[in-house]
């Protein structure tokens, strides 16, 4: 097949690789990562690169099976959610969630109701829109732009001094509404999901701990984008991990996401799971949670994608 790849870096939007204001990008490793990965089974590749090359390749009317999408979009609670529609609205396939799962899955605020709704328990929360809002829950607290991803301006703050600035600063840089959560004290926990033709299900569940093997304390962009973590199989004991599958893919079905996922979670000491967020396009990076727990589980890289794009051709014979 011949396979386009749309994708966004840095250099796209002006901005330096040490930059940690937005963090929601790939790097060119990144790409031509994935790129040898799915050449490697036989495939042509092209690496096309963000919307507005997309858009160009489109007009220019050159010929490709099938889209694999890995972009993240730039600004806008809509922006991982606008490469899905744009190929939807050609009538192109492509790999990965569709445009509204995507948009929604970004929102942290309705994923978390959708999560309510299902009976999974998550942080309480409260929503500020202005930097005026008093906390309404008891430090600390984790706070959150509502629409960006990649650990980008989560912040714990330990009392009110804090609270206030960071809330002025979240809401100066990301824009309103800012979500503030309460902050668990625990083990952040991953579970990287697949398709098959039975449905969705588990690659593994991943702990990420720092390099002494220890909890950390906010898993923020900074550690996400330095990739100064460790992440190693999950050994909690058989129901925690059942139920952290059963939710993982119970909210993936939920809200219609395709193909490939992750949900995020912590894990508190006495065995509670708290459900944070899902991502419905998550980073496929060599030294990502999703690779990562491929390789620990004795799956290569390459039979991800093959996972991913199997999964991709199945749901369009539908």
């Amino acid at each position: 097949m011949i396979i386009g790849l749309v994708y966004d870096v840095k250099e796209h939007y002006g901005y330096k690789e040490i930059d940690m204001r937005y963090t929601d990008f790939h790097t060119m490793d990144d790409i031509h990562f994935a790129k040898s990965c799915i050449e490697s089974l036989g495939h042509t590749v092209y690496n096309i690169g963000n919307k507005d090359d997309l858009i160009e390749f489109i007009n220019d009317k050159k010929p490709v099976d099938m889209i694999f999408n890995m972009s993240w979009g730039y600004k806008g609670r809509n922006r991982e959610g606008l490469v899905p529609a744009i190929l939807e609205a050609n009538n192109i396939k492509y790999s990965g969630s569709d445009s509204f799962a995507c948009s929604l899955c970004l929102d942290k605020i309705h994923t978390k109701l959708a999560a309510r709704y299902l009976d999974i328990k998550t942080p309480d929360f409260f929503i500020a829109y202005t930097d005026n809002v008093p906390p309404k829950l008891a430090f600390p607290m984790v706070l959150k732009p509502n629409a960006q991803g990649t650990g980008m301006g989560v912040t714990i703050v330990k009392n009110e001094a804090e609270y206030y600035k960071t809330l002025n600063e979240l809401l100066c840089e990301y824009g309103s509404p800012v979500l503030c959560e309460e902050y668990i004290d625990g083990v952040d926990v991953t579970v990287p999901i697949l398709v098959n033709q039975a449905g969705s299900y588990a690659l593994n569940i991943m702990s990420i701990l720092d390099f002494k093997q220890n909890p950390l304390t906010i898993y923020d962009a900074k550690i996400k984008s330095s990739r100064k973590c460790s992440r190693v199989v999950y050994n909690g004991v058989g129901e925690i991990q059942k139920s952290l599958i059963a939710d993982s893919c119970k909210i993936f079905e939920f809200i219609g996401c395709c193909d490939f996922g992750r949900a995020d979670f912590r894990v508190t000491t006495d065995g509670k799971t708290y459900f944070l967020e899902i991502a419905p396009l998550p980073s496929l990076a060599k030294s990502g949670s999703f690779c990562k727990c491929a390789e620990l589980t004795n799956l290569n890289y390459a039979d991800v994608f093959k996972h991913i794009i199997n999964s991709t051709i199945n749901r369009y014979k539908h």
